[in-house]
Formats: structure tokens, sequence, C-alpha cells
């Protein structure tokens, strides 16, 4: 009755998991427990059970739940290493549970646990713990009496025990550190009943993960833990990503216990879409503390240990070769982790570096204390945008540091007076201007907006306003341009490529009347062929026929987009260096320099070469979109180059800004003013290896000429998977810009940035790829993506 009754509440707290501690027909256990709670004082209390070699009847011993909770931790600790050593004067003061009590108190447990510890005072203030275990059964794992393990022979529950707790457990260390393979259901459920980080993460207070083979596949899943030291490697392609993931949900939910990553957006992407983990707590960006620390961002794991003066791993090296002989080879380098059976050395690499950045975590702690919470927020931000942005890294740019990139998340959290404000992207165009240009019969399936729609409708005659309302208005909004030919109906292409017709009427084509209409609007023609309207961005290019006159016009639209050029505003504020657009026609290349310009000129003396008039429009006024910069006007496309000269000499600029640049005498103007300190910023047509390849253009970007290599190189390219030719291209000077943005077509808020084009153009001479930056705009909010990638 003392034992049941509600003054005392009794926790049968089991050493060995899966095994019932007492039964009400074992008396003798029972009677221990009533002896317990008769003298036992007015509050909950725990019963543990530890059975000995040296005793092996029951044994109970009062403690409460944190010193259980240690000397659970104290006997796996002691199985492993035979003895710990500790000084009598220091210990941590008790936070959670599984942390380590004060010395004093530690003695205390100790004392009260004999049948257990083995205490002995060494030399100063240092005494020494040992298990206690009996010559006969030292270091085989004994099992709880039980009624039901009482009705077989000792031998077989002994054996049956032994088995069940090193099934998943391979005698193989990685430094001090015991690697645990983890490839079939039995040795997942064994280690999910077994091991205490899994059951009760809350006790734990820090664990490593890595993953590898992320983000197109999640191969395996290393968890490191500090008490035991082990790293557990689960193979998710033998078990299966949502199988291991299910299993780890518990400690990936637990925000008390903290899961440290370093660059986690791959591995959280994966978890997420691969394994089906809905929800992470807890978790620490281990590179977001590196950045906290020495203010630079996307720091490795190796440069990061190398920091701290800790071992780093050796096999990184290899591993990346290994995985750029795949590339090369045309394979995925990520399906290397999806071979079975997996090598040694792949399991050695995989397991240092969970355990190599679990080592690094009391350092880091320590450097970075007094913000902890604010970098673990941090982190739950980063996680959750790298899942909304397919892995992508969410940048920004500090002010104070010449507009140094930087991690958005942190400068929220911890540096937001030095933040660069993004701002939503705006498009401004002069639509009204362009309907002015039309003949009137042609304008009403123009609006500006659908909510005028129906208003434009009801001030059209009868017969027309029924035609109107069967199909929707033409937003303007949307129309990239124009197309007026002779003797053909009039039609506008949209942005998604649909081309519509201007009238419903099959024999509504295009007049000579209706060209002289528009051109009579817009002056003389250039021998470019191109005209603009006076204060706007619109560009209307002429076809003519054999007499010379003009039998076709095209009208494309110019848009202004504010803010356009804050994506690579690193490149233009925080550097001297020259930046090339390329990208096809319609891509958006004029709308980036147009804003480069004008963002440049706040600072500096910037001047436009404006050979069609695209960049500050027509007319002796530019528009208001390019700011402070200047603009000079080219008379015809042949004297591109000799006004870009005469703007070097005369007017002194920092920085010239011109578009479509691509013939040679351009880029001999192009070197010669940024031999002269002037900064070029232009834009050309096609892709970087585009340029390369075309004789002509390459000269941009240093132009190039074949060379013969002797035996030895031949053979090197030979190994590398490489055309083994003796004669092959090389780069015969610097480029001239040193920044390279590609552009495709239709895709406005992405664009493909090369940050050295030295060095991508020597990846493309010899055959490889080159490293590129993926930069993604959010419209709405001018937030900013990156993601590393090779082109």
């Amino acid at each position: 009755r003392a034992a049941t009754s509600s003054l005392f509440r009794i926790h049968l707290i089991r050493r060995w998991r899966g095994c019932s501690m007492a039964r009400a027909n074992d008396f003798t256990a029972f009677a221990a427990l009533l002896l317990i709670a008769s003298s036992a004082a007015f509050h909950p209390l725990s019963a543990t059970y530890y059975p000995t070699a040296r005793d092996p009847s029951v044994a109970l011993t009062m403690m409460t739940a944190p010193e259980q909770s240690y000397v659970d931790r104290l006997i796996e600790t002691l199985k492993t290493s035979g003895s710990a050593m500790y000084m009598a004067q220091l210990g941590l003061a008790t936070k959670r549970p599984n942390e380590l009590p004060r010395s004093a108190k530690l003695k205390r447990i100790l004392e009260r646990n004999k049948h257990i510890f083995e205490l002995k005072i060494a030399k100063g203030n240092q005494f020494e713990v040992r298990l206690l275990a009996d010559k006969k059964t030292e270091g085989k794992p004994t099992k709880p009496i039980t009624q039901r393990n009482r009705c077989r022979s000792k031998k077989k529950a002994l054996e049956k025990h032994s088995t069940s707790r090193t099934r998943a457990r391979p005698s193989v260390r990685i430094g001090e550190y015991e690697l645990v393979l983890v490839e079939t259901a039995e040795q997942l459920a064994d280690v999910l009943r077994i091991e205490e980080v899994f059951l009760a993460p809350c006790y734990t207070k820090a664990v490593a993960i890595d993953c590898e083979g992320v983000p197109e596949n999640l191969s395996l899943v290393q968890v490191a833990t500090l008490s035991p030291k082990r790293v557990f490697v689960f193979d998710c392609v033998k078990l299966s990503a949502v199988a291991v993931c299910s299993a780890l949900n518990q400690l990936l939910r637990d925000e008390r216990c903290v899961k440290l990553f370093h660059d986690l957006h791959m591995d959280v992407l994966a978890l997420s879409k691969i394994g089906g983990v809905t929800e992470m707590k807890g978790l620490l960006d281990t590179q977001l503390v590196a950045e906290y620390i020495w203010a630079e961002p996307m720091v490795g794991l190796n440069d990061m240990l190398n920091r701290l003066d800790l071992p780093q791993n050796p096999t990184k090296l290899e591993m990346k070769a290994k995985m750029n002989r795949a590339s090369d080879g045309h394979q995925d380098s990520n399906n290397l982790w999806e071979r079975r059976p997996l090598s040694s050395a792949d399991l050695r690499y995989a397991a240092l570096d969970a355990a190599l950045l679990l080592d690094a975590y009391k350092p880091l702690r320590e450097l970075a204390w007094n913000d902890e919470n604010q970098l673990i927020a941090a982190t739950a931000e980063r996680a959750a945008n790298a899942v909304s942005w397919g892995g992508a890294r969410w940048i920004g740019f500090d002010t104070a540091k010449d507009f140094a990139l930087t991690s958005a998340e942190l400068q929220q959290q911890l540096r937001t007076a030095n933040t660069f404000d993004f701002s939503p992207i705006i498009a401004e165009t002069d639509e009204a201007k362009v309907v002015g240009l039309l003949p009137e019969d042609l304008r009403e399936l123009f609006s500006h907006e659908e909510a005028l729609a129906e208003k434009l409708v009801e001030s059209m005659p009868y017969e027309r306003a029924s035609a109107a309302r069967a199909r929707p208005p033409i937003i303007l909004s949307t129309v990239v341009d124009i197309v007026l030919d002779s003797g053909r109906r009039p039609t506008c292409t949209l942005k998604s490529g649909e081309r519509i017709y201007l009238s419903d009427s099959e024999e509504r084509v295009t007049t000579a009347d209706d060209i002289q209409f528009i051109t009579a609007q817009v002056g003389e023609f250039g021998s470019d062929k191109r005209a603009g309207m006076d204060g706007t961005l619109h560009r209307i290019s002429a076809i003519y026929n054999r007499e010379r006159k003009i039998a076709g016009l095209t009208i494309r639209l110019g848009r202004s987009v504010a803010h356009n050029a804050d994506m690579i505003v690193d490149s233009l504020r925080g550097t001297n260096r020259s930046v090339l657009v390329l990208g096809e026609p319609g891509s958006g290349k004029t709308t980036i320099i147009r804003a480069a310009a004008a963002l440049l000129a706040e600072h500096h003396t910037t001047i436009i070469i404006d050979t069609s008039n695209e960049i500050g429009g027509d007319g002796t006024i530019p528009h208001r979109c390019i700011g402070h910069a200047r603009r000079m006007m080219v008379p015809s496309l042949d004297d591109q180059s000799a006004v870009m000269v005469e703007c070097v000499q005369n007017h002194t600029p920092h920085v010239m800004v011109l578009d479509e640049i691509g013939r040679e005498k351009e880029a001999e103007a192009a070197e010669g003013a940024k031999r002269r300190g002037v900064r070029v910023i232009a834009s050309a047509h096609g892709t970087l290896r585009d340029l390369i390849n075309n004789r002509a253009t390459s000269s941009l970007v240093g132009a190039w000429e074949n060379v013969v290599v002797g035996d030895k190189s031949a053979k090197r390219a030979t190994a590398k998977g490489l055309p083994s030719s003796k004669h092959v291209p090389q780069r015969m000077r610097p480029p001239i810009f040193d920044v390279v943005i590609e552009l495709e077509a239709g895709v406005l808020d992405q664009w493909r940035l090369v940050t050295d084009a030295a060095a991508a153009v020597d990846a493309v001479l010899g055959g490889g790829q080159y490293d590129a930056q993926i930069r993604r705009r959010d419209p709405h909010t001018g937030a900013v993506f990156l993601a590393h990638v090779q082109a």
C-alpha cells in the first residue's frame, strides 16, 4: 500500500531497454521497493535497476533523474575507455539533466553506487573512476533478471542479448569515434531501441549531421554523437530515405538538442523533398557561425577547422578529385554515393565530416556564445528558404564592406545597420505614346489594365464593341513588339510568345498610308534603319524594299525597370571590374545596363555611348531612367568605335556604358579604354561559349590561338578524358571584361553570373566546364538567392 499510494510516484526505469524490471510475483524486488518507499522523503522518486556481474541479485539505487541519466552515460563511457579522471575542484553547472553535476555531488553519486563504480583518489585534486566487473564475465554484457528469462538458460539469454547489442556495431574506429554502419532494418531497429540520442534526444546536448548524394539523391545520413563518441552512418539506399528520415524524425524535431550542419542548404532540401521530413528544429549551421566570427561567407568545413586549429578531413581533396573525374566522364558525381558496396575510404570520408564537425562545436560556441540563439534563429530561416528556393542561398550585400556578399539571414538577425535594402522590381512603360502611333482602328484592342478594359469597350461603336467583348483586350504590359508589314494583317507579340492580330477582320491589312502615318510621327531613320520617340525608350525599326521605301515596321516597346541592377550590386559598386551582359534579342540586356548606368552614376562619372538611342531614348533630352549618367549619341553604327575614343579623350569618364558591342574595332576601342583606367559596361549577343568560338568576338574575352604542346601534356589530357591533340587552343591575353552575365530569353529574374571570366575561358578552351552562379530574384520583394553551378 505504501509503495502504490498517491504520496509516492515510483518510476521503474529500465537499465536494459525492452526488459521489465519488477513483477508482482517477484517478491524480492517488491520487498526492496517497500523498504525504499517507507524510508524516503515525500517527493517523486526514481528507482533504477543496475544488474552487476559481482552481485547478480536485484540492486536498487535511489537517485534523481539527472543523477540517473549521468550514471547511464558514465557506464557507457567506461565500457569503452575503461577509466575516467576528474578534477575534484572543477565541474559544470547543471543546466540540463545530461550535463555533469558539480564534483562534490559527483563523488556522492559514485560513493552511493559502489556496487557499480570503483573510486580511487589520485594525486592532487584528481580522482579516478572505474567500472566494476567480475573476471569471469569481464567485458560481457549482462541481462536483467525477469520472469520471462528465468524459463531460459542463462547462457542462451546472454548470447541473444550480446547479439542484439552488437548487431549494428562493427568494430571500426575513426579516430576517437566508433563508426556504426546501419544498413539493415534489424540494425536500424536496434539503434532506435538502444541509443538514447534517438530515444530521448532532449538529454543530448548536440549532434552533428551530414548527408551524401544530395540534392538529387539522399544516399547516406551521418549522425555524430559525443557521449559516447560514435558516428552512425545510415544507408538510405538499402534502407530507403523515407525509412531513415522517419527514424530520425524525433531527433530532428526536438529543439532542445542542437543539430549541427555545415552549409545545410542541400542537406535540408534532400531531407525534406526526398526523406519527407516536414519539421526541423534546433538546427545550427556552422557556416553561419563561421561568417559571424570571421565576416566571410561560404567558409568551407576544412577551412573552418583550420582556423580553429582542429584536425581536418584528409580525404576531402581525394573525394573531390574522384567526383571531378566522374563529372569529366559525363557522369553525375552524386551517383557515386548510390553504388554499393561502399568502399572503406568512402565510409571514412562520410564519417569524418560529421565527427570533425561535432568536435568544432565547443570552440565555435565559445566564440559565439552571446548570440547563439540569434544564430539558431538565422539557421531556421536559412533552412526554410533552402526548401522554398530549391537549395539556393539567400544573399545580401554589406554596405560597410564595399557591398561584399553576405548571408541575408545573418544580416537580418545581427547586422541590420549594414544591410543593402532590396526593392521590388517596378517596370515603367510610356504605353500611351505607343498606342498613339497606331491608326485609330488598331488601338481599340489595347488596354493599360484589365479594370479599364470594360470602359474601353463601352467607348467603341456598337458593332466593334460586340466583337471586342467576344475576346479579352490586349494588356500593354504584356506586349513585346508590334509588327506592321505591307499587305499583311498587323500583329503584336506577347511575352508568352503568343501572336495576336490587331484586327478581327481578315481584310484589314497594313497599307502604305498606315506606314506613312507612323513614320511621320517618329522622324528620320538612321543608317542602322532605326528611329525613336522623343523622351521615350521605344524603338521603331524599318524594313526597306528595293526602291528604298519602307515596306514594314517593328515597334519594340522599351521599358525602364527600376532597381533591376540590384542583383549584381556587389560587382558594380563593390569592385572596379568591367561587366559584359550576354543574351539573345529580347532577353533584357539593354534594361540591365541602363539600370547599371543609373546605379554607377550616383558615385562615378558615367557616360553612355548610345548608338541606337535604346539606353537613353531618342531626342536631345535623355530619358529620366538613366539618372545622373551623361549620354553621347552616335550618328551611325560605323562611328561607334570613334565616339568611344572621343569619349575617353575629351570627357574623362570613370565608367563607359555601351550597347551591343561585337565588332573588332569596338573591341579594340574598349580595350584601349580599359588600359586608360576606364571601366566598361557593355552588352553583346549570344552566350559565353558562342563568344569564344567566334574569332571576331573572342577578343572581348582575351582571344585565343592554337599552340603545340608536348607529349606529356597530351597524355595528361587523355587521362582526364579530354581531346589528346597536340594542337590545343590557348588564351592570348587577359579578357577585356572581368565579369560575364548570361541571360536567357523570357527568364527575366534569373541570371547566370561568371565572376572570373579568365578562368571560365580557360576551362572552355580546355574542353571542360566553368564555375558560375545562378542568381534568382523574387520580383515582389527583390530578395536575391544564389546557387553554384557548372556551365
